[in-house]
């Protein structure tokens, strides 16, 4: 076949460092947008996105040439810088180290969409820490309580 043919969804998730929470909708709006151009300027698409208070949620259609390490890295170091020139945060903003990035099929991805979608409603019932848990159990990744992408246990905390 001459030439190459992809279709890569990914679902990628990741959170603010030391549980720093975005309370103000418009700033969290300001801030998918601002992430959208991230993902489009680096040859991929956002197909759906959200930026909650504690965490974001992207389902991202991602070229072929871009690695998933790469676009984690490019959104979030970018973003930080974004919400950082907007001061929008009493210190120095920065997501957490780690992220969460899961691979969709095709016939699944509406589903997925469909979840970002309704992630405040979602989240009226499920706290983050615990739907981490649950995104990790049915990928089979295993995790130490005390390491990854969010922190520590919220409750956890003093």
């Amino acid at each position: 076949m001459p030439n190459s043919y992809t279709r890569l969804y990914l679902h990628l998730i990741f959170a603010p460092k030391h549980r720093f929470f975005i309370h103000s909708k418009e700033k969290r709006d300001n801030i998918l947008r601002y992430i959208s151009g991230i993902i489009t300027n680096h040859k991929s698409h956002l197909l759906s996105g959200i930026v909650m208070p504690d965490h974001v949620h992207l389902l991202i259609v991602l070229h072929p040439a871009v690695s998933v390490s790469e676009i984690a890295q490019k959104v979030k170091a970018n973003s930080s810088k974004h919400i950082n020139e907007q001061e929008w945060s009493p210190g120095k903003f920065s997501w957490s180290d780690g992220y969460g990035a899961f691979t969709v099929s095709h016939s699944k991805f509406e589903t997925v969409k469909k979840y970002i979608q309704t992630q405040e409603e979602h989240h009226r019932k499920h706290k983050f820490y615990d739907e981490m848990k649950e995104f990790f159990a049915a990928h089979n990744i295993s995790v130490d309580q005390g390491e990854g992408f969010w922190s520590a246990n919220p409750e956890e905390k003093a």
